[in-house]
């Protein structure tokens, strides 16, 4: 008998019969049958690795899936009460009575206009978590819907940096758009591309100084389409850069404060 040893356990054993012949093994014959048991010890043990990773990566794309879906079903869940949350704020301010006398100059807003709107931008930035997301689980879907039509990418990039073009102004923000010829058309999901245009240019805005510029270049290279959104932010550590693309991940420069971002922009738009 020879046992078959894989990683110091014992796998199995290689039972021999008697030769035909009738001869006894020789040195060579049991150095053969040595060699091959070691090799199927090996052969098993690693159809057995095999075997329990493919279980794990099993497990953890119904984890996935799970998380997936209790995204979806708890961001659609808070929708419509953060709906009804922000309708009845707007109500209260719009029923907020006017002061009976003109309120000085740099005077302080009354209790009740505070308390609205910490309530509105508590509401806004909820808002902008469920609906990020929403995206980041549409994105992350197997089988993701995509409406592929044909689309100038220079139009899309306009309606994304029209969305953002009073918080840019507020901020004398300067916003530049360069397209090369006949490097616009493409043929994708207008609203995906739309809501990854969105995000990048959010992130530029938020990110770039009073004053500072904020540059999108479409243009082709070998039959590719490319868009390249540049600004005069800081720029993000060459450590962090891949980082900054994992969900709820937040940079060391981010002050979630001063920004109000999600940590899903990113990652949507990758």
């Amino acid at each position: 008998m020879v046992p078959m040893i894989a990683k110091g356990a014992l796998t199995g054993i290689v039972a021999l019969g008697p030769k035909v012949a009738g001869e006894d093994y020789a040195e060579d014959d049991i150095s053969f049958l040595a060699t091959v048991a070691d090799q199927s010890a090996m052969v098993i043990e690693n159809s057995r690795m095999y075997a329990v990773e493919m279980e794990r990566l099993d497990e953890l794309e119904r984890l996935d899936s799970l998380k997936s879906n209790l995204l979806l079903t708890v961001s659609h869940e808070l929708k419509s009460p953060l709906t009804a949350i922000k309708t009845a704020a707007d109500l209260l301010e719009a029923t907020e009575p006017e002061p009976e006398v003109p309120p000085e100059e740099g005077a302080r807003p009354s209790p009740r206009s505070r308390l609205l709107r910490t309530l509105k931008s508590g509401v806004d930035r909820l808002e902008r978590l469920t609906q990020e997301s929403l995206d980041y689980a549409a994105m992350q879907s197997a089988n993701p819907e995509l409406n592929m039509v044909s689309m100038d990418l220079d139009e899309i990039v306009e309606e994304a940096s029209g969305l953002l073009g009073p918080a840019m102004r507020s901020r004398n923000q300067e916003f530049t758009l360069n397209v090369a010829d006949e490097a616009s058309r493409v043929t994708a999901d207008p609203t995906r591309v739309e809501r990854i245009l969105t995000n990048l240019l959010s992130n530029a805005h938020k990110f770039t100084p009073a004053g500072g510029s904020i540059t999108v270049d479409i243009y082709s290279d070998e039959g590719s389409r490319f868009i390249r959104i540049s600004d005069t932010g800081e720029g993000i550590p060459s450590e962090e850069q891949e980082l900054v693309f994992s969900p709820y991940y937040r940079s060391a420069n981010a002050d979630g404060r001063q920004h109000g971002g999600t940590g899903l922009g990113l990652s949507i738009a990758r």
